[in-house]
């Protein structure tokens, strides 16, 4: 393996430039999906490239909302790995901005010699962009990819994957021939997510008197039937990594460990002890309200006005043995015992959770890379976030590891980036395709099928 991978490191510096101003390409055109800006033409793009790099079938997929990809690459390998993707990115105010978000632009940075600065550079385009790279190098060096590929991206996960069940079902068949589920990664790294509740008549009242019976008045814990405490208590397994994490940051508080929180000035609700974080973090349940939206919203004011309609969009985080229908059969039973029956629900998309086992052989050729490059590994018992990549875990049986490789980059508000050229143990660009390709290497390495 060492020799095709120095023969791919040299391919992947002879055409770093050329690699770059592809990256530049695809984050350059906007895909935000809250917005509907650039969506359509952000998928079409993508096929493009995906073509571009070689792969031998892609398309656009149609859907009720913004579109999304699929292709695939059958190698003749015996393994097959498929890689959820996302296109769509989150808004920036441009004002707050070093260089335009849309730009593109290759900048200094204090820490490292340069980075790659634009909206989606490091959630989740430039990681997607990068194993383009990875997948046109494995081509050019060695025929083909050492695993079939399967890519399945969709271009609305911020508005809550609405539609990527019903994608899944169009390739069903297709995809079931997967040993494993991947999206690739800048994982020398961390993540972002929140929290809220309150208050009284009209339907902007009545609505926030409805919100107001699913929580207590600091948001948690949720009040509907069977959210209170764990739904199971840790594994043996779960509670060594929990304790191994806090081993691992101990000395720093748990705002700037646990990603999402982001500031060390956050309080903890109910004023909790750090182990009592800790495990609310990893296994306890919330109900975080995004936004409410009712009445005028123009500039300025107006005044005596009644709201005809009120809505609120709710981002509900389940411990990972529950079933996604049991919580939603718990809300909708929580609302109208407290007489709110004329409060409608609308579900945008349910995931149920899912756990990877650490002898799953993805798992194991990730774990690999990094100790080949010298890099810790952390283990974490479960994540703050989710979504609908875990349908390939509980309806084909994958095991499913996501956001993972080599690189680093920073996906805040403003500035976003992805590091161009490394320094120390952090990896750049080259180095991070190169990663990507040592995963499907390793993962091509191990017998058999390793479904769960």
């Amino acid at each position: 393996m060492e020799r095709e991978l120095q023969a791919i490191r040299s391919y992947l510096e002879g055409s770093r430039e050329r690699h770059l101003a592809r990256l530049q390409t695809w984050l350059r055109q906007p895909s935000v999906s809250v917005d509907g800006l650039g969506g359509t033409k952000c998928a079409a793009l993508l096929v493009d490239l995906l073509r571009d790099t070689g792969f031998p079938e892609a398309e656009v997929v149609r859907t009720p909302g913004i579109p999304g990809v699929w292709a695939a690459y059958d190698a003749g390998r015996p393994l097959t790995l498929v890689t959820y993707g996302m296109l769509d990115v989150r808004r920036a105010d441009s004002k707050e901005w070093r260089a335009p978000p849309f730009a593109a632009e290759v900048l200094d940075h204090p820490h490292f010699p340069k980075v790659l600065i634009a909206r989606g550079a490091r959630s989740v385009k430039g990681p997607l962009g990068v194993w383009l790279n990875a997948v046109e190098a494995c081509r050019a060096v060695l025929g083909a990819p050492p695993v079939n590929l399967l890519l399945l991206a969709e271009g609305d996960e911020i508005l809550g994957s609405p539609h990527y069940r019903a994608m899944v079902g169009r390739y069903r068949e297709r995809l079931a021939t997967g040993d494993a589920c991947w999206s690739p990664g800048a994982s020398q790294d961390a993540p972002i997510h929140g929290m809220a509740g309150s208050v009284v008549d009209s339907p902007a009242w009545r609505l926030v008197q409805a919100l107001s019976t699913l929580t207590m008045r600091d948001g948690s814990p949720v009040l509907a039937e069977g959210f209170q405490g764990d739904a199971e208590a840790p594994t043996s397994e779960e509670a060594t990594e929990m304790d191994a994490v806090r081993r691992r940051f101990a000395g720093r508080p748990w705002q700037q460990v646990l990603p999402g929180v982001q500031g060390a000035t956050t309080p903890a609700i109910g004023d909790a002890a750090e182990d009592e974080i800790y495990r609310r973090y990893f296994f306890g349940s919330s109900v975080n309200l995004n936004g409410l939206r009712s009445g005028y919203l123009g500039p300025g004011t107006t005044s005596f006005t009644l709201p005809h309609v009120a809505e609120a969009f709710l981002d509900i985080r389940v411990p990972r043995v529950w079933d996604v229908r049991r919580v939603l059969d718990a809300v909708r039973a929580r609302l109208d015992s407290a007489g709110f029956g004329d409060v409608e629900l609308e579900v945008f998309s349910a995931f149920n959770g899912f756990r990877l086992s650490r002898d799953a052989a993805i798992a194991c050729a990730a774990e690999k890379l990094f100790a080949a490059h010298d890099v810790e590994v952390v283990w974490w018992p479960m994540t703050g976030g989710g979504g609908p990549w875990s349908i390939f875990s509980e309806e084909f049986g994958m095991p499913v590891l996501r956001d993972v490789g080599l690189g680093h980059g920073r996906a805040g508000a403003t500035d976003e980036y992805l590091v161009v050229e490394g320094r120390g143990k952090v990896a750049g660009l080259v180095e991070m395709a190169l990663s990507h390709v040592e995963v499907m290497l390793r993962l091509a390495q191990t017998p058999g099928r390793k479904k769960q």
